[in-house]
């Protein structure tokens, strides 16, 4: 199947676009299959360190962030998305990096199967957060106040950094909390940079069914 979005993604695509990829296998899978069909004469930003590997690994050139005003296209994965176009990224921690994807991109699309394509969302799996490196005070604040439970991240003995030099937090909140509730709160704790929650930023979703061999376009109303 990430083959098959591939190619459908190649389809969406004109020439000398500016093209955004975030992470995940199948945009590594999209990644391959761009650098095989360069005659669109694209313009390729990434922004997550295993994609760039990726990107590098099969030929195919970027452009830094920098300089690019708008991007037409960007493509990322997801953990969990819903009708509403809310949709949760956990397993990564790039959240930051593609949430400045998805600020400057005319489509910011997620790729979804049928088994992450819920009708709400629901925190099920923990929310990523990444947490200023003073900050710390303020997470067992936001622990106290909530009742919740947050896991700084580690790369072996050490706490795992951002490519900003702050840390990433895993935070398990109440199921019966509503997303909008939890997103608000984050989004109003100071000394969180980015959360893994993504509200507003979705247009549209590509969704696989594996059944049927078959990727269908959903486009969020505006």
């Amino acid at each position: 199947m990430k083959q098959t979005i591939a190619n459908y993604v190649l389809n969406l695509i004109d020439e000398h676009q500016v093209i955004g990829l975030g992470g995940g296998s199948t945009v590594a899978q999209i990644a391959t299959t761009l650098s095989k069909n360069q005659s669109k004469h694209l313009k390729v930003v990434a922004l997550s360190d295993a994609t760039r590997q990726v990107c590098q690994e099969v030929g195919l050139a970027l452009t830094d962030f920098s300089e690019v005003d708008v991007i037409d296209w960007t493509f990322d994965g997801c953990d969990l998305v819903d009708e509403q176009f809310h949709a949760l990224k956990t397993k990564g921690g790039i959240q930051t990096q593609e949430k400045l994807l998805a600020q400057v991109s005319h489509h910011y699309v997620l790729l979804a199967t049928q088994d992450k394509y819920q009708a709400n969302l629901y925190a099920t799996l923990p929310i990523c957060c990444e947490l200023l490196a003073d900050a710390l005070p303020v997470l067992r604040q936001l622990e106290r106040t909530h009742q919740v439970k947050g896991v700084l991240r580690k790369q072996g003995q050490a706490f795992e950094k951002t490519p900003h030099g702050n840390y990433l937090v895993d935070i398990s909140w109440h199921q019966t909390d509503s997303v909008e509730m939890i997103a608000q709160i984050l989004d109003q704790t100071i000394g969180i940079v980015s959360h893994s929650l993504f509200m507003r930023e979705v247009t549209d979703i590509l969704l696989a069914d594996s059944r049927q061999g078959s990727v269908s376009r959903l486009t969020r109303n505006k």
